[in-house]
């Protein structure tokens, strides 16, 4: 029994030694007015990117970046990367592939529902590339989601809510977007959520319901 204790005992404060310290909360945006819908990654040299919407507006928000060179504690000055100018933006999702090329998907034009689509921009390091549509001829494209697996294999899943919704995904492969496919094919308003690729490559795909 005391051998017992005395393990249990190692193991608490094992467990301890590993626990994390976190710091306190740093204002990344730097922005007046209101920041919303951040996502960020970290690059093989540990370099940490941010992407948000910056909110002008109830029809009219922007897409904004920057970046930490020391473990988030400090950040660069924002960066207005999509310059847009008329338009609501919304769900950016930022990935990092193995040559710290970054891929970069949002939601365009969400004021208009029925004409909104799903754009990507890539950046080289250097330049931000110009938008491309990601749902062509898909106009109610919305609420994208943006994975990439160990083989540089970028996914971009969206949902559209035309008979009664279905979500449909590309992937981008050697700096070509393949034809659409539909993961589930439904006409309950289920809307893909997540996804999650292991060591395999296997993708685990989660779902919610819109009632």
């Amino acid at each position: 029994m005391k051998k017992i204790i005395s393990l249990i005992i190692v193991l608490f404060f094992v467990l301890i030694s590993f626990a994390q310290n976190w710091t306190e909360p740093v204002n990344v945006s730097n922005m007046d007015g209101f920041n919303q819908e951040p996502d960020f990654c970290i690059d093989n040299n540990g370099v940490i990117h941010c992407v948000w919407v910056h909110v002008y507006n109830s029809n009219f928000s922007k897409i904004f970046y920057s970046i930490s060179y020391d473990d988030g504690l400090t950040w660069t000055t924002s960066e207005n990367i999509s310059l847009n100018e008329g338009e609501r933006l919304s769900k950016p999702h930022i990935v990092c592939d193995s040559e710290n090329n970054l891929h970069l998907t949002y939601d365009y034009n969400v004021y208009n529902v029925g004409e909104t689509h799903i754009f990507y921009k890539k950046y080289d390091g250097a330049n931000w590339s110009e938008p491309f549509v990601v749902s062509e001829n898909m106009p109610g494209s919305r609420a994208n989601k943006l994975v990439i697996d160990n083989n540089d294999r970028i996914y971009c899943f969206w949902y559209r809510s035309i008979n009664n919704g279905t979500t449909f995904y590309k992937y981008l492969e050697n700096n070509t977007w393949s034809d659409y496919f539909i993961p589930y094919d439904n006409n309950d308003f289920m809307a893909f959520n997540n996804c999650a690729v292991d060591n395999n490559n296997n993708s685990s795909l989660d779902w919610n319901t819109w009632l």
